[in-house]
């Protein structure tokens, strides 16, 4: 997974949470959490797993050409506004 944020402690908040969900069936890997707008290097990085991650905005959208390169290599992107419903509190 790769998550962006409006600002940081949203984002390490967001990978903590999302980390604990692992189990010994299925894994979350949070491959980056950074804070800014979703840019062509996540989606790129998204891409580079197997099977390929998903990308997570929180508080932040990708702007239209990011966008359009998400839904064009099969990679749309999340983005939420509120925490609790993300990460079902």
């Amino acid at each position: 997974m790769v998550i962006k944020a409006d600002v940081q402690g949203s984002a390490e908040a967001l990978a903590d949470a999302l980390s604990v969900l692992s189990t010994e069936h299925a894994s979350v890997s949070v491959l980056r959490a950074g804070v800014g707008l979703v840019a062509p290097g996540d989606i790129s990085l998204a891409n580079t797993t197997s099977p390929p991650a998903v990308v997570f905005g929180f508080g932040v959208k990708p702007d239209k050409g990011v966008e359009n390169m998400a839904r064009r290599e099969g990679k749309p992107t999340r983005c939420r506004h509120l925490l609790c419903p993300s990460v079902r509190c």
